[in-house]
């Protein structure tokens, strides 16, 4: 991602309120008077074909989480921008993160073709047992195979909020 603007631009085009995670655009010097007639007060951005709300700035997009992190603390992102309730486009302040990639992914819904409804929980049809797994940093990690689905969802929920903590998501 780009992270050539400054705040100070940002701030002095957009206007971002972190209890809503809206953003709306700014009087500007630099537009003729009847774009900015067009733009002021409006809903800055839109959402892109993957749920994000991503905002043209000059000729370049910029995701709004980055936008928003940028606009509150004065500098751009390290990492990545995790969206808490896992919403891409809910920019309120309170639902983002900053987080490592790996983070990122623990905080993630159920993947599609999950059989079992939980995840890091499949049935192992040799043994005829729930076989129980997390993948902290990208390494499958085996937590063993039990009888009944409610003992491998304790296993995983103990080894996920060990290891994954506040990023820790069940389902």
């Amino acid at each position: 991602p780009r992270n050539d603007l400054s705040a100070d631009y940002v701030r002095s085009i957009l206007d971002y309120d972190p209890a809503t995670g809206v953003f709306r655009w700014l009087w500007r010097q630099d537009l003729r008077s009847n774009d900015n007639a067009r733009w002021t007060g409006k809903i800055a951005g839109s959402i892109n074909n993957v749920g994000y709300r991503q905002i043209k700035i000059g000729y370049l997009l910029y995701k709004a989480h980055r936008l928003a992190c940028l606009i509150v603390t004065g500098a751009w992102p390290r990492e990545e921008i995790d969206h808490v309730n896992l919403d891409r486009a809910d920019n309120r302040l309170a639902n983002l993160r900053e987080a490592t990639s790996s983070e990122n992914k623990h905080n993630s819904h159920l993947r599609a073709n999950n059989k079992s409804g939980i995840k890091g929980v499949s049935w192992y049809k040799r043994l005829r047992k729930w076989e129980a797994f997390i993948w902290p940093n990208g390494k499958k990690i085996h937590l063993g195979y039990f009888d009944t689905i409610e003992e491998s969802v304790e296993a995983v929920a103990e080894a996920r909020a060990r290891l994954h903590g506040e990023f820790a998501r069940a389902a």
